[in-house]
């Protein structure tokens, strides 16, 4: 299930940090786009990676979104990783590939 951490660590922008609790911060992206008048400066917008799964979490507008295992990539986070640079394609192919792992699971 490591396809879906590494699609999503993949689309953190370079200049995002990580501190000593595990976050990774930046500017959240969704600010604007959830009422607030000016984009966020402050990076307030944050990804918490643990084992086979995170969340997400912007501590000024209040989007939040996050995945598990066993999980497709749903609309909030398809939403948020579409304004930080993907492509609808690419999402759809993430979840393909989970559609098949199930399966394959379940085949077993």
């Amino acid at each position: 299930m490591t396809l879906v951490l590494d699609f999503v660590r993949n689309m953190i922008p370079a200049n995002w940090s990580s501190n000593p609790t595990g976050w990774v911060s930046g500017n959240c992206p969704m600010c604007v786009q959830n009422g607030e008048s000016r984009p966020d400066t402050k990076g307030r917008g944050g990804f918490l990676f643990e084992e086979g799964k995170f969340r997400y979490n912007c501590f000024n507008c209040g989007f939040a979104t996050g995945w598990s295992d066993d999980r497709r990539i749903g609309g909030r986070l398809s939403k948020l990783l579409k304004v930080m640079g993907a492509d609808e394609s690419d999402i759809q192919r993430v979840n393909l590939e989970l559609l098949k792992e199930q399966d394959a699971r379940d085949i077993s």
